[in-house]
């Protein structure tokens, strides 16, 4: 006797069902909000996730896609989700990432709901949570294994004992960056030691052939900054070369190198040097920015510190229409006038 075809109809529907929910779905998101919201939409499904390369693979705002990589590595392994993400472009810190981060078994870790809850914004480096919620180890061996690979294949590369990182260009024309600016010469004073044998000043390109498109038409007053600064070292660490660090033959992962390596690295308000300068191996010295606010309670795990001292906005070097001789009076004496 025939077995009734609707208890068949039944079966092959119930395993077909089985079959879908245990298949993985591929997806590629730009950000973690957008990972953030495939696992808010879909619990119940299996993701196998992608981050898009387009922007995140750039040597531009190296910083800014640094932390949105971290923040997606760290939500999905939260999330126990697999992600992947590897870079093919040359002279960029991401193509230097390890393809798998690190694992951390046993490490006390936020949910991926409270880690995509913490942070809203387009850039997670200016969220109090999010990269804060992170077990930090997790950001620094990906960065480190990243560096030590690129060191090795450069044994020709020579380290100053000091790096500092002075972010200069296209900002110098934003009245409403309060976040970015040009630390005092006194805090080097305090920060730097008096015999330190050799000083390396990390900013953009002077030329016109290799400088950032938006940053080209402010070579002459950058260039104008930074060889002041070179001055004021140079007449007070007698003692010591100091070079600025923007030559053709720099790179971003030789830029980052030379913070991470320093014996003293110095981060002036930018995301740029943060990271290197935060999980280095030296002493890191930030100054305090709305840029990372959550880096204040991180940074004493690893050696690094966070100064709470005053420093040239671009608001008020644009508000001021200040040119590049008052810039430096200020820097050098704290003198405010015009």
């Amino acid at each position: 006797m025939r077995r009734p075809r609707r208890r068949r109809f039944a079966l092959i529907l119930a395993l077909s069902c089985l079959g879908s929910s245990a298949a993985e779905r591929a997806v590629t998101v730009r950000s973690h909000r957008a990972l953030c919201d495939q696992l808010l939409h879909h619990p119940k499904e299996r993701l196998n996730v992608s981050l898009a390369r387009e922007q995140l693979c750039s040597s531009h705002s190296t910083g800014n896609m640094l932390g949105v990589i971290f923040l997606c590595r760290g939500i999905s392994a939260a999330a126990g989700v697999p992600l992947h993400f590897a870079c093919h472009e040359e002279d960029t810190v991401q193509a230097l990432l390890p393809p798998v981060p690190p694992r951390f078994e046993g490490v006390e870790m936020a949910s991926w709901q409270t880690l995509c809850a913490g942070c809203q914004v387009g850039f997670p480096h200016t969220c109090h949570a999010g990269l804060g919620l992170l077990p930090h180890d997790f950001l620094r061996e990906q960065l480190r294994g990243a560096l030590v690979s690129w060191r090795d294949a450069h044994p020709e590369a020579e380290f100053d004992e000091a790096a500092i990182h002075v972010r200069c260009g296209d900002i110098l024309r934003c009245r409403l960056r309060v976040e970015y600016g040009f630390s005092p010469y006194q805090v080097y004073l305090e920060t730097i030691p008096s015999d330190v044998k050799s000083i390396g000043i990390i900013t953009s390109s002077f030329s016109a052939d290799h400088c950032r498109t938006k940053d080209c038409p402010f070579v002459d007053q950058c260039k104008g900054i930074v060889e002041a600064l070179r001055g004021f070292l140079e007449k007070t660490y007698t003692q010591a070369s100091v070079t600025v660090r923007n030559g053709q033959e720099e790179t971003v992962p030789s830029s980052f190198a030379r913070l991470f390596f320093a014996k003293w690295s110095f981060c002036n308000p930018s995301t740029f040097c943060l990271y290197p300068t935060l999980f280095g191996e030296g002493r890191g010295y930030l100054v305090r920015t709305p840029l990372y606010p959550w880096v204040e309670r991180v940074a004493p795990r690893y050696h690094s510190s966070v100064l709470r001292t005053d420093f040239l906005t671009m608001q008020r070097i644009v508000d001021h229409r200040m040119n590049v001789s008052a810039v430096v009076k200020y820097l050098s004496t704290g003198d405010k006038a015009r």
